[in-house]
Parts: structure tokens; sequence; C-alpha cells
């Protein structure tokens, strides 16, 4: 799979890429003690899903293997010197796949033993009361029915269609990630140095579907109904993690969780086949690591930062605050952690990664909004904290940042700052300033911090007007901020009942907006 890399290596770095991966696995196993004990621990149930995943991730890597061996001219040669053979391809595509299965196999359980561990140690699902499980449940049925419905009617947020466009809804490459199914292929061009391990920390979740659509001969739709439903799973349990680190009660649990479902974010992310579900759980995941002192952070980290680079911005906080105080001992963690990154991007066969690092980095330059003035990036930055919670004003057009131009759904232009984006970041900053010795608060703020960096000093998505496709990545230190001020302000006026009959009104509001804004309009014709 290594030589459908990146675009930008100009060597064939097949051999050099998969000899530091066997070196690198070979060192890592004998410092394993016993991989197969992950195998026994595993509940039926999970042993099943694991199988399906290692059959779905192996089976999607043998088309690869047949396309490569199909190419390579050793493999025409031994064709032509045994012709009696039908498909030589084929034949070695099928063969290391089944040799493959067993490895993969054995490392999924021994993935999914450390997660559930964490997910136990966090007490993410512990103690839940029987109505909220009740809710969360209708939640979550109606979310994937919701989302069904609309793929069956049609294919706009998927466009698998050979040849298809990206950027149909907002600026999302959602069509290229289905046909190329980015969520099993290491090297995909999506999957470069801002994703460079998106495929090995989502390949456990998306390997079962994958594999039972083609068990079952299903289509594209029921393929990609069956890979969100498992998005939003994640999504749901991701914001269920959120809500562990807020210390509520089951019925603040409830309201939380509830507003959260309703935001235009949310139901976005619902809906738009992309690769941000997956980093943000992995996300939330590091963030509930690190609130709680986990001892797996460093895991979580690894697949916070494989999934989306940008996460690894969160090293710096993984230590308590103590640990400042010895700036050599905090140095020389995060010294070892970055290593290890760098150690398992080159054990999973990312050698590309480093070899064309600077010509990459370059390349990038045209997502950054070097040519859009400050205040531009600004009133982008007020309207993007807006898109957090409520529906963006957006309309049907031409997209003319690609060769061919076509029919698109984008955000307007703005043009002035976002008098409600404005207003709920200074409620985050006071929010902060009540809650600054509580860590959550801390790190919830240094992530609002890290988005103006990234969005409004580097200016990224602004050329292309796109950074409501970053709200759920970021929008959970603004959900965080706000909760904490409300629960807050309940607490000082003593009226238990203020903070549900808020949420209450909060939820009527997002809902009605996303009610009205998908309801049918006559300009909808165009995209039809």
């Amino acid at each position: 799979e290594i030589q459908w890399g990146n675009d930008y290596c100009e060597a064939n770095l097949t051999l050099p890429s998969m000899v530091i991966a066997f070196i690198l696995i070979l060192l890592l196993s004998s410092q394993v003690s016993d991989l197969w004990s992950a195998v026994r621990w595993m509940p039926w149930g999970l042993n099943l899903f694991v199988m399906l995943s290692a059959i779905g991730i192996c089976w999607r890597l043998q088309k690869y293997a047949y396309d490569f061996l199909g190419q390579a001219p050793w493999v025409q040669n031994l064709q032509a010197a045994y012709p009696s053979v039908t498909d030589l391809p084929l034949t070695l595509s099928l063969c290391l796949a089944l040799m493959s299965y067993l490895f993969v196999y054995v490392a999924l359980a021994q993935f999914w033993k450390i997660l559930t561990r964490i997910l136990k140690e966090s007490r993410v699902f512990s103690e839940l009361a029987p109505f909220e499980i009740g809710i969360y449940s209708f939640l979550l049925v109606l979310s994937i029915l919701f989302a069904a419905r609309l793929f069956l009617l049609t294919s706009v947020f998927y466009d698998s269609a050979p040849g298809g466009y990206y950027d149909l809804i907002y600026t999302s490459d959602s069509g290229s990630l289905v046909r190329n199914m980015a969520w099993l292929y290491l090297t995909f061009p999506e999957n470069d140095l801002r994703q460079p391990l998106f495929a090995v920390f989502s390949a456990p979740f998306v390997g079962a579907p994958y594999a039972l659509s083609q068990f079952l001969g299903l289509s594209t739709t029921f393929e990609i109904i069956l890979i969100n439903t498992l998005q939003i799973a994640l999504l749901f349990v991701s914001n269920l993690m959120l809500a562990r680190l807020l210390k509520l009660t089951s019925a603040m649990r409830v309201c939380f969780l509830v507003v959260l479902t309703c935001t235009y974010t949310t139901f976005l992310n619902c809906l738009m086949i992309e690769q941000y579900v997956s980093a943000y759980f992995w996300l939330i995941l590091t963030l509930t690591c690190i609130v709680q002192n986990n001892e797996k952070t460093t895991v979580a980290l690894y697949g916070a930062g494989g999934t989306l680079l940008t996460s690894l911005a969160l090293l710096p906080v993984t230590e308590t605050w103590s640990s400042f105080k010895t700036p050599k001992k905090w140095l020389s963690i995060m010294v070892r952690r970055g290593l290890g990154f760098m150690l398992l991007l080159l054990m999973c066969g990312r050698f590309d990664i480093f070899y064309s690092l600077f010509k990459k980095i370059d390349s990038l330059q045209t997502f950054t909004g070097k040519e859009v003035a400050v205040s531009d990036r600004i009133f982008q930055f007020t309207g993007f904290v807006h898109d957090c919670f409520l529906a963006p004003a957006a309309s049907i057009g031409e997209y003319t940042l690609t060769p061919v131009h076509h029919i698109s759904w984008m955000l307007d232009p703005v043009e002035q700052i976002n008098g409600i984006g404005l207003m709920l970041i200074l409620l985050c900053l006071i929010s902060f300033i009540i809650h600054r010795n509580e860590r959550l608060a801390r790190i919830a703020a240094y992530w609002i911090v890290f988005s103006m960096v990234l969005l409004i000093g580097l200016g990224w998505g602004t050329q292309e007007n796109g950074l409501i496709l970053y709200t759920l990545y970021f929008g959970w230190a603004f959900y965080v901020l706000l909760f904490l001020l409300l629960k807050k302000a309940a607490a000082k006026l003593h009226q238990p009942l203020l903070l549900p009959l808020i949420c209450l009104f909060l939820t009527l509001v997002l809902f009605f907006t996303c009610l009205l804004y998908t309801s049918p309009s006559p300009r909808d014709g165009l995209l039809s």
C-alpha cells in the first residue's frame, strides 16, 4: 500500500518504509510479553466485532495489493513464465491478506483491551440512571435513522460517483473519502501530514461495517449508512465523555447532552461523511485521560495526533500544573512522547511523512489565509463561533476554487463581526476567569486560544471560507466553558430549576433553527 503514498515523494519509498517498519515492529515485539492474552479476555460479542474488523481491513488491503501487484513488472514477468496460473496478482494478494489476518486480529484485540480499560477507568458508562440510558438511546437511534433517511434520498453527502466532485457540502472531501475508503487506506492523499495515522486509529471501528457490506453485497449507500452509524455512535460516546468531565448530576448530564445533540455542529457531523468525528473521539478521549490523570494518556494522545496532527497541541498540558515547577522533568516527558510518536509513524510505514516533510508543508500554504486580511479572518472566526451552535448563513452557489467549477452548498461571505459569536467568546472569557482554578476550564481556554492561533493567526481555512468544518473539533471548549458558567449562575441564584429551563429553551431554539434550515426552499431545485 505504501507505494500509493505521498504525491510529493519522487523516490520509490516502498522498500525503505517496509524495512524500517519491520525492524521497529521486531524491536517492539521483544518488549511485549504476551499479545495472545488480549484475545482471551474478550467477551464473545466484542470478539465477533474484532474478527469482522480484521476481515474488513484485510479485505480492503487485498484490493490495494491486487492493484499494486498487477502493475509490478516482476509479477508480469512471473505471469508470463507461468501462464497456467489464471490471475497471479489475485492469487498473491489473497495469500498476503490471509497471512496478515492473524496479526491484524491480535493487534485489534490488544487495541480494544487498552481502549475498554481506558473507558472503564474513566467511568464513562458507569452509574447511568435508567432514564438517562433511555434518553441517550432514543437520541442515538433518532440521529441514525434521520441520517439514513437522508442518505437514501440523496447522495450529496457522500458523492461516490467515479470522478465525482469535492466540496459539495461546504468544503468537505466526503466523496473522495468514500470512493477511496480513507478509513482503511493508510496513505490516501488526504491522510498525509495532517492525518498521518488516520487509518490506523479509525480502522478498528470501520473495518467491521465494511466487512458486513462486502459480505452482503450492499450498495455504496448502505455501506455508508453502516459506517456513518458507527461514526454517530462515536460522536455520542465523545459527548458523554465530555459530560462526565463536567461532573454533573444525572439530570444535568441529560440537559447538557440534549442541548449538544441539537447544536448545528452535531447535526452537521451526523450527516457529513468526514474525518473529524474520529479525530474528535480521540481528542475527547485524550482530554478525559489528562483531566483524570490516566496512565494511558500517551496512547490516547497518539490516537488524537494520528487522526489529526494538530491534536498534539495538547502535549504541553498532558502533565499536571506541578510538573511545570520542574522544567527538566516536564521537558523530558514532552521529548519522550514526541519521539514515541515519530517512532510510531515509522513503525506504521509512514517514512514518506519525513521524506517529503518540507515539500508537503510548502504545499499546504494554499490552505492558509496569507492573502486574507486579518480583519476578514476575525470576521470569519466570530462567525465560526456562532456556527458551533446555530445554523450559519449559507446558500447554493458555484464553487470556483477547484479546476472544474461546480454547484456547491457554501457559507455566505462574512463581511462583519458576528454579534452572537462575539458575545459567546466574551462569556467564555468570563467563565474562564471564574473557573481558572479548574483544570478542565484551563484546558478549554487553552484550546480556544489555540483555535485563534490556527484560524486567525495562520488563517487556516479562511481562504476558502470553510471554518465550519472545524466546529466539532474546537467547539467542545466553548460548550464546556459556557455550561460551567450556566451551572455557576444557577448555584449562585439558588435556583436548581434555572439550568434545566435554560437548557430546554436552548434546545428548542437550536432544534427549530436546524428544522427551518433544512425545510424546502425554491432555491433547492438548483442543487437537485
